[in-house]
Formats: C-alpha cells, structure tokens, sequence
C-alpha cells in the first residue's frame, strides 16, 4: 500500500537517503554531504509517498516529487534493503505514472548517479530512457512519456 508521508516519516526518509542513495552520490562527487535539516527542508517542497505493508505498518521505502506544469520531477526514490526485489519500488512507481496521468502531466523525469546501475536497470526496466548525461555530476537524466 501507498500512503502519504508525514513528518513522522522523516527519520525513515533520512535513514534511506543515508543508506540508499548518499553512498552513490559520495563515490562520484567525494563532497557530497547531506543533514538531516537539509533533507526536512527539501521534503517540504515535495509531495511525499510512503510504501508499506499495512496502512499502519512500518515503511519499506519512499518517493518525493514535484509536479511542474506537464512534467513529474522525481526527487528521491529510495526502498530499504530489506524490501527491495519484492515490488515496492515499482509499486510506488506506477502509482506515480497513474497519477501524472490524472494530473494531465505527460513526462517523468528524474536523476541517477552514473555507477547506480542497479537503479538505471530498474527505470529503463519501467520504460524511462536515458535523455542526458552530464558529465560534471556523472549523473543520467531519465524520463518517460506517458
């Protein structure tokens, strides 16, 4: 099931960013830091969905985003280890691709560092294509038209 996050998610959320998604992003850009501050200020900006067994269950994993005019710009999608291969990231996903469509938005975009293989496997997976690459942040840019 998908509910919406709240403030309560937050330290799931940051735990994911910390586990899931920093690791990549500091073995491509060194520098790369992030607080717990800074992803609570980020998160009030997104709209945010939570994937978990039960309405009330613990969290298995989680995606941000923004709606701009005709396009979806995911933020984050992150799914804890030990949920990951059982469908929670698809499941959050599709429901983000119903969604645009209900919203009348006819792309999704987003960003994955270059060496997360395992993530561009996934979203090409999900029909989205690499649309560019920049080279200073080695990362891809991914979208989908719906």
């Amino acid at each position: 099931m998908i509910r919406l996050g709240t403030r309560k998610d937050n330290r799931f959320i940051y735990k994911m960013v910390v586990q899931e998604l920093l690791p990549y992003a500091i073995q491509v850009r060194p520098e790369t830091s992030v607080s717990r501050a800074e992803i609570e200020r980020r998160l009030t900006k997104m709209e945010v969905w939570i994937a978990c067994r039960h309405p009330n269950g613990k969290p298995a994993g989680f995606l941000s985003f923004q709606k701009h005019g005709g396009q979806i710009k995911i933020d984050m999608l992150a799914v804890s280890r030990n949920y990951q291969s059982r469908g929670y990231g698809e499941d959050l996903m599709k429901a983000l691709e119903r969604f645009a469509e209900n919203h009348k938005a006819d792309t999704i975009s987003l960003y994955v560092d270059e060496i997360n293989e395992g993530a561009i496997r996934f979203y090409t997976r999900l029909g989205y294509t690499v649309s560019a690459y920049f080279p200073d942040l080695k990362c891809y840019s991914l979208s989908k038209k719906l």
